[in-house]
């Protein structure tokens, strides 16, 4: 059968692979934005499209425009730590706009840009923008979660090899 030695290299390549599979899921799925198509008939269709900025491009000729107010997300539950929520554009069939609610959120830049000066208008900005930084993250906590538990796993398997070989 296997070496211990052997085992070990089984567990790790499991757990390299399955890694593997969750980054390639996410990159897969980055730019996509699924669309909710209804149709006259009653009937509806889940699609993916791409984004370019504000625009959903969901076939070579049928671009819909959506707002940031527009997009619906999944609630999901606690123990689904691992994925992102699902989010969804509701969009009519072959519509040039997607469904949503009115923003119901002030505009404070658009209210006000009128009586602001230049450097007024110039530290909103900045503020705006790192605010956008500060909420960006670098990685998801689900990420984080697994590759904080493949770590301890890998040293769990160290540990164990050396308390094999008699080091410790």
């Amino acid at each position: 059968m296997f070496t211990p030695e052997q085992w070990i290299q089984i567990f790790i390549a499991y757990w390299i692979c399955m890694i593997a599979i969750i980054v390639v899921f996410k990159v897969r799925g980055r730019g996509k934005l699924r669309a909710l198509i209804l149709r006259p008939s009653m009937l509806y269709e889940v699609k993916a499209g791409s984004t370019e900025a504000n625009k959903l491009k969901l076939s070579k000729n049928w671009i819909c425009k959506f707002a940031p107010s527009n997009i619906f997300e999944e609630k999901k539950a606690w123990y689904k730590f691992w994925r992102n929520p699902i989010r969804l554009v509701i969009v009519t069939e072959q519509g040039t706009e997607a469904v949503g609610w009115k923003d119901t959120k002030p505009k404070e830049f658009s209210e006000l840009s009128y009586s602001w000066t230049l450097s007024e208008i110039k530290k909103f900005i900045k503020k705006e923008v790192l605010k956008a930084r500060m909420a960006s993250k670098p990685m998801s906590n689900s990420m984080f979660f697994l590759l904080l538990m493949s770590n301890i796993a890998l040293l769990l398997i160290v540990v164990l090899g050396f308390m094999r070989m008699g080091v410790f």
